[in-house]
C-alpha cells in the first residue's frame, strides 16, 4: 500500500514471472472528500538469459552468453561473480572388463562391459546433504 502526497510520484520495481497476470488496483481513502485524478505510467522492460546456469570450462573459453529483449532495447552493463569452482581430475587407474555372469547379457545376447575407475584423494572433507 501506498500513500501519495499532492502531486507526490512513487516509483517502484517489481519481478514479474512471464504468463501470470499482474493486477494494479488504485483506490481512494474514505476520509478523503472529493474528486481524485491519477496520472500513471507503467512501462515494462527486462532481459530474458538463453540459460539459466552459466558454466565455465576451461577449454571453452571465451563462453557465449545470449541475452533477448522481448519489449525493446535495453542497455546492458554485465558483471560477473565466479561462485563454484569444478576441476576435472583423471582417474589414477581405469580397467574395462567383462561383466562376471551369464546374466550381465542384454536380451539379444550381447556382453555388458564395466569400467572401473580409481581415484585417489588427499585431505578430503566429505559433506553429506541431508534434507
Amino acid at each position: 500500500m501506498v500513500q501519495l502526497q499532492s502531486h507526490g510520484t512513487f516509483s517502484k520495481t517489481f519481478p514479474l514471472i512471464g504468463g501470470v497476470v499482474w493486477e494494479v488496483c488504485f483506490g481512494q481513502f474514505w476520509s478523503s472528500l472529493g474528486i481524485t485524478e491519477v496520472d500513471m505510467t507503467i512501462a515494462f522492460h527486462g532481459l530474458q538469459v538463453t540459460s539459466p546456469l552459466l558454466v565455465l570450462n576451461g577449454s571453452d573459453c571465451p563462453t557465449r552468453i545470449d541475452l533477448r529483449s522481448p519489449l525493446g532495447p535495453e542497455e546492458v552493463s554485465p558483471t560477473a561473480t565466479l561462485s563454484t569452482l569444478r576441476r576435472t581430475l583423471r582417474p589414477e587407474k581405469s580397467v574395462i572388463r567383462v561383466m562376471p555372469t551369464s546374466r550381465d547379457k542384454t536380451p539379444d545376447d550381447h556382453q555388458l562391459f564395466e569400467l572401473i575407475m580409481t581415484y585417489t584423494f588427499k585431505n578430503v572433507r566429505v559433506v553429506l546433504p541431508c534434507p
